[in-house]
């Protein structure tokens, strides 16, 4: 069995108090605080709040922060399980920390957010795409607990806002009437 020392391999770690033997082994997911990643041939420790994002690419995974670009080597879907709801799917290549989304931009077609840690608003960060699949879900999630949009943006397949109800003249015109 592999060590967590074994340099090479991603380590997502947890801080909770586990007896040793209780102790997740490095190829199972649990929720997680810390990331374990590679560069060149150090190993380099991220706390998850500071990740803005993991990126699938050339059957290649890394993970983005304001520290830089590392190697990990678990698929997305392996670290996507790791993490739970703290992280979002936007796009089939990217999977990002909810937490530091700072901007949604476009609407249903050319969708983007902007991901930086709250020190790094000035300019440091990164624009990444949102495929149209995932626009929904991301501004649910994004909008989840917030206040100051009516109806929080959204809109039902129908073009209204959950809960609406249409007043008699919009639902004739609707019918032809």
């Amino acid at each position: 069995m592999p060590s967590a020392a074994m340099p090479g391999r991603v380590v997502i770690s947890s801080t909770e108090s586990m007896a040793p033997h209780a102790r997740p082994s490095v190829w199972q997911a649990t929720a997680s605080d810390r990331i374990v990643a590679r560069r060149r041939t150090g190993l380099v420790i991220l706390a998850t709040r500071d990740v803005w994002a993991f990126e699938a690419k050339d059957r290649l995974c890394f993970v983005h922060s304001a520290r830089g670009c590392f190697d990990v080597d678990l698929s997305l879907l392996e670290i996507e399980q790791a993490l739970g709801s703290s992280f979002i799917r936007i796009h089939r290549r990217w999977l990002v920390n909810v937490a530091n989304i700072r901007e949604l931009q476009g609407g249903y077609r050319g969708c983007r957010v902007w991901v930086a840690n709250h020190a790094a608003e000035g300019g440091t960060g990164m624009r990444l795409p949102v495929s149209r699949e995932a626009v929904r879900d991301v501004k649910q999630k994004l909008l989840e607990g917030t206040v100051g949009l009516r109806h929080n943006g959204l809109r039902t397949d129908d073009g209204n806002a959950p809960g609406h109800t249409p007043s008699c003249s919009s639902a004739r015109r609707h019918r032809g009437e």
